[in-house]
């Protein structure tokens, strides 16, 4: 935990959508009642690659990027969350080390439960592990098809981009999806150059299939996005 983070009392109330759909009311109580919320300045660290899981982490309010550094030094990112997922879970669950960092993409706030509480939590409702084996069996689904050999350049950036919106998405008054990613972050996360996905954004923007600016994505047309991705049903 780095020292710029702040107790939750300076904060306002927030309301935050529960990430564990699955649990039941016993347990959204146990967790809620562990919990406490701290900020994080844009650009802060979470925690980091080989540290240990002290705390998981549920986002209040945003955006948290998850991202991987190769061993020459590429920063990869893995996804971006937003409002009401839960963010270090697996460290708590598996007692190994961090395996990627987690870094407030702009002003964050976090409710955080420690280890200590988690396996508090875990030892009185024992259905905590299926919510959590129910969402990441979700994750695990949709993370792969990212990974699937065959697939263009096109149905790359499309199957990445819809998948991104599930997580972090704004959504517009004029019935877009807000994804607030660069193109460079957008390329690094299919391992690909900006250059290399710049002209295929142009064009979907002249087909109003989304429109971007500078640092954001808003997506006006899913369906036709996931047309450009020929998504499957599993």
């Amino acid at each position: 935990m780095t020292s710029a983070a702040r107790q939750a009392a300076d904060f306002p109330d927030m309301t935050v959508p529960d990430g564990f759909a699955e649990a039941s009311e016993p347990v959204r109580a146990a967790l809620e009642g562990c919990m406490s919320r701290r900020r994080f300045a844009a650009g802060e660290t979470i925690y980091q690659e080989g540290e240990l899981g002290d705390a998981m982490y549920r986002i209040v309010a945003g955006r948290v990027h998850i991202r991987s550094v190769s061993p020459c030094g590429k920063e990869v990112l893995v996804v971006i969350f937003g409002v009401g997922r839960w963010i270090g879970t697996i460290s708590l669950v598996d007692g190994m080390r961090r395996h990627n960092d987690a870094i407030a993409a702009c002003t964050t706030f976090l409710d955080v439960l420690p280890a200590t509480k988690f396996r508090e939590v875990a030892l009185s409702h024992p259905d905590l592990y299926r919510s959590l084996a129910i969402s990441y069996a979700t994750w695990i689904r949709d993370h792969q098809s990212m990974f699937v050999g065959g697939y263009s350049l096109q149905e790359r950036l499309a199957r990445r981009l819809d998948f991104l919106l599930d997580f972090s998405a704004e959504r517009e008054e004029g019935g877009g999806l807000r994804l607030h990613c660069t193109q460079e972050v957008l390329a690094s996360s299919i391992g690909v150059s900006r250059q290399a996905i710049s002209k295929l954004l142009q064009e979907w923007q002249q087909r109003d299939v989304i429109r971007y600016s500078y640092g954001s994505v808003v997506v006006m047309d899913r369906p036709q996005l996931r047309r450009l991705a020929k998504s499957r049903t599993d």
